[in-house]
């Protein structure tokens, strides 16, 4: 796949035009996650992808995800995502972007990227990106919603509440940049939930901060 966003678009006179860079290929795991580590804070480059997998993972292999997303059916839970482009004017996978994006605004914040439609009078110049389920095929209208904080733990960092290394993983925007299992975050979920202790922010809604800076002292 290119970053046209389909597996081998063309342009209308039926050649296949030359990409930037594969969508693929696209890490954006520097623009949310920490460069080095002070105490419990984590280090999760994606240049160590080579490290040896965490438990669970398959002998000899290292599985990488590059994005994760919540897949509302048919799989409904987290599952490794597939990003996507189409031009946001005649909403095809026929835009050529002029570059890739290099971080999570670049691809939550609409009409960020640019590049030119290759379709037929379609004067389209503005990237719209979408992301789907990869566990399973998609319709062209399916799609999912993208986990920017959910990464791969590709350093094997333990998690703050059970200290197994497990991935995916979530990583807290703390200062820290404290990490957490998903099993873990979900009962933390459960348990503030039950509590009425969600925390509203006028621009994300009700969320929660990170377990660790709410321990006295922390």
């Amino acid at each position: 796949m290119n970053a046209t966003g389909g597996d081998n678009p063309r342009n209308a006179a039926g050649r296949c035009e030359r990409e930037p860079q594969s969508l693929t290929r696209v890490d954006l795991s520097s623009s949310v996650l920490p460069g080095d580590s002070v105490g419990l804070a984590v280090i999760l480059h994606t240049d160590s992808r080579k490290d040896s997998p965490p438990a669970g993972s398959p002998a000899g292999r290292s599985i990488y995800n590059s994005f994760y997303v919540y897949c509302k059916g048919p799989c409904q839970r987290v599952q490794p995502g597939k990003l996507r482009v189409q031009c946001s004017t005649c909403r095809q996978a026929t835009l050529t972007l002029t570059q890739g994006p290099s971080c999570w605004d670049d691809v939550l914040i609409p009409n960020r990227m640019s590049g030119e439609c290759q379709s037929p009078n379609c004067p389209g110049t503005s990237a719209e990106f979408f992301f789907k389920c990869g566990a399973h095929p998609t319709s062209d209208k399916e799609t999912s919603v993208a986990l920017h904080l959910i990464a791969t733990n590709s350093r094997n960092i333990t998690c703050i509440t059970c200290t197994d290394v497990r991935s995916p993983v979530l990583v807290f925007q703390c200062n820290s940049r404290h990490v957490i299992c998903l099993d873990c975050f979900h009962l933390y979920c459960v348990t503030r939930l039950n509590d009425r202790q969600f925390v509203h922010d006028p621009q994300l809604g009700y969320s929660l901060p990170c377990v660790v800076c709410l321990l006295p002292g922390v």
